[in-house]
């Protein structure tokens, strides 16, 4: 019994869902305005899901823009 809770425990761990970012979160941790946010997304250089009517953003998706435009 142990070792199938255990498997299960292990499964769930793996399938959890990394909580999904706000544009005003985004702008906080960028330090921009969230309008500069929108652009963005609206040019598609930020990809973004529109849940429910609010845009959310991944948290590797936007790690992966940061590196993107790093310059060093």
């Amino acid at each position: 019994m142990t070792n199938d809770r255990t498997a299960r425990a292990h499964a769930h761990a793996r399938n959890a869902v990394t909580p999904l970012l706000t544009i005003k979160q985004v702008a906080g941790i960028l330090q921009v305005s969230e309008k500069t946010v929108r652009r963005w997304i609206e040019v598609r250089e930020l990809p973004a899901a529109k849940l429910g009517g609010q845009w959310r953003i991944r948290p590797r998706d936007l790690d992966l823009f940061i590196k993107d435009r790093l310059e060093w």
